[in-house]
């Protein structure tokens, strides 16, 4: 609230005779301070209940009284105004910022070639040595590399005892079975362990890449009843 505006209501208060002290009926007085555009609302500041004054600004009490006469309560409500005045002042906004300054700074990251590799057990189930019928059976690899990255994938000999990429051997005590590992579905190449030889290269993409290992049991190996096996290492160059 302006100054001017508060020495106006403090004015209007001291007049006995002004119209607008008709309008105040007995013990139940409001006066009202409406703030600039920035606060649209009003703030109550002087309220009489019954017969007891109660000073408000903006809705907190700051001190209650008896009052002892019409003309009291006005001069309670000049001295309110006047506080309410001060107490509007200190909700004004800041001035509004006109300036700006600007700079900028540098966001980096440094992808890396990286790679990684799993794989599922390969089982071949149960091998009848008299069935005269090669066993096959697969199992699948998954590769996962930084997209665009180059790479070769090996399969070497395994852990048999005189075994070789082209003829595997799964181990029951001092008993074989021989076994072989291709590329593709045909048992035509064998997957090896030399790059550039008998490897399967790619190059990743977006999403990991599944190869599929392709294994045979060659039929007429008559060997004793057991549960064979092996271990065969995979290698990820890129």
């Amino acid at each position: 609230m302006s100054a001017k505006a508060v020495s106006a209501l403090a004015q209007l208060s001291e007049h006995k005779s002004s119209p607008y002290l008709h309008s105040f009926r007995p013990y139940s007085f409001t006066a009202q301070l409406t703030l600039s555009g920035h606060d649209r609302g009003h703030i109550s500041v002087v309220e009489l209940e019954s017969d007891l004054m109660k000073l408000r600004i903006a809705g907190q009490r700051v001190a209650q009284r008896k009052p002892c006469s019409l003309v009291s309560l006005l001069n309670a409500t000049r001295r309110v105004l006047a506080a309410v005045g001060i107490v509007a002042a200190g909700l004004a906004p800041a001035a509004a910022l006109a300036a700006t300054a600007t700079t900028s700074f540098t966001v980096s990251a440094t992808v890396i070639g990286a790679c990684s590799i799993s794989a599922a057990p390969l089982v071949f189930g149960n091998y009848n040595p008299t069935g005269g019928t090669n066993l096959d059976a697969t199992t699948t690899l998954v590769v996962l590399c930084t997209s665009g990255t180059s790479y070769a994938v090996g399969l070497d000999a395994g852990a048999g005892t005189g075994a070789s990429v082209a003829s595997r051997k799964m181990a029951f005590l001092a008993n074989t079975l021989t076994y072989s590992l291709y590329q593709d579905a045909t048992h035509a190449t064998v997957w090896g362990n030399t790059v550039g030889s008998d490897t399967v290269a790619g190059t990743a993409g977006l999403l990991p890449t599944t190869l599929t290992v392709y294994g045979r049991v060659p039929s007429g190996q008559n060997a004793p009843t057991g549960v064979y096996t092996d271990i065969v290492q995979v290698t990820l160059t890129y």
